[in-house]
């Protein structure tokens, strides 16, 4: 049947009372169940886990940096005793069509690590994501798991959101058939260690058939895209009038992580877009440009596109293509 169901916050700041009374609300059964959560400082100790179909909307969240550092509307706290890792927001397996909008993720009492903003486990399909901020978790912002048989999540709609100094990746694994319009990354990957610090990161078996429009990614510890699809040809990953600014590594970084460096990837296209300022690396330079393809990368497009970069690095460039703002790999590139 459906339900709507208003939610007030507590104050409790052990974050007991609000846990509980959230996840009472929501229906492993009923998929037409909406919770509501009202204005105010939300105190969660444990994950909120809506079931399949379930939407889960506040007031409102952060739409910059500053407003996801400092939100008003719905602001969700995880407490430094949250019970579990995974997602302040933890979809699991099976679900399907969730609504997740208008409200804010904060880390701003110290949660311990590895707590993602919302994480996805195994088949999470059709999640819609919409003016939601997440900022100083410990984990990932947005994050989808693979099950241990392979199986993925997929058709993520994300759009109009901001993550803030996420300690790992700002979007983790975006699934298949994906569309991602107007989602800004800053400052990500304040944990050390590989595969994180990256604004937008992906695997040979996720993030295909994706479309990035209008998203930024600025100031990350690595790069801004991490690109490395497998699928066929039409499971290309397009960026349309996106961008990238100060990231210590590439701009976007497309790569081919296969044992032999050339096994088939999924094109990439890139249309309108501005790279600037990458490869800072603190100042180190290195072999980092605005758009880096790697060795064994058979096919990317660019169109109308500027890019720039910021330090000094590898010396040899391939012949036609200016100094640190092109910078494809030695071999393997068509």
């Amino acid at each position: 049947m459906p339900a709507i169901a208003y939610v007030t916050p507590s104050g409790d700041t052990t974050g007991a009372t609000d846990s509980a009374a959230i996840n009472r609300e929501f229906s492993a059964a009923d998929r037409d169940i909406s919770v509501q959560l009202g204005p105010g400082n939300w105190y969660v100790n444990a994950p909120l886990t809506p079931g399949p179909g379930n939407e889960l909307a506040g007031v409102k969240g952060g739409t910059n940096g500053n407003s996801a550092t400092t939100p008003a509307g719905t602001v969700i706290h995880p407490v430094p005793a949250f019970s579990a890792t995974g997602g302040v927001i933890d979809l699991a397996d099976g679900n399907t069509a969730n609504r997740i909008t208008d409200l804010a993720i904060l880390n701003d009492l110290g949660c311990p690590a590895d707590v993602d903003g919302i994480s996805c486990h195994r088949n999470v399909n059709g999640l819609f994501l919409s003016r939601v901020s997440v900022c100083k978790v410990s984990g990932h912002g947005v994050a989808y798991y693979q099950g241990a048989d392979g199986t993925d999540g997929d058709a993520l709609w994300m759009e109009r959101c901001m993550i803030q100094r996420p300690g790992k990746n700002g979007v983790h694994r975006p699934p298949n058939d994906a569309n991602v319009h107007n989602v800004h990354i800053q400052f990500a990957g304040n944990v050390a260690g590989a595969r994180q610090g990256y604004g937008f990161f992906s695997t040979p078996s996720s993030s295909g058939n994706i479309t990035y429009v209008g998203c930024r990614v600025d100031l990350c510890a690595a790069a801004g895209w991490l690109i490395d699809h497998k699928g066929s040809y039409g499971d290309a990953t397009k960026l349309i009038g996106c961008s990238t600014e100060r990231n210590f590594g590439d701009g976007v970084l497309i790569t081919n992580s296969s044992a032999s460096g050339s096994d088939w990837r999924a094109p990439v296209i890139i249309s309108g877009c501005c790279f600037e300022g990458d490869g800072m690396n603190n100042g180190g330079g290195g072999e980092y440009a605005g758009i880096g393809p790697q060795p064994g990368v058979h096919r990317w497009h660019g169109h109308r596109g500027q890019h720039s970069r910021h330090g000094p690095g590898r010396a040899e460039i391939c012949a036609g293509y200016p100094p640190g703002r092109l910078q494809p790999g030695q071999a393997g590139d068509d």
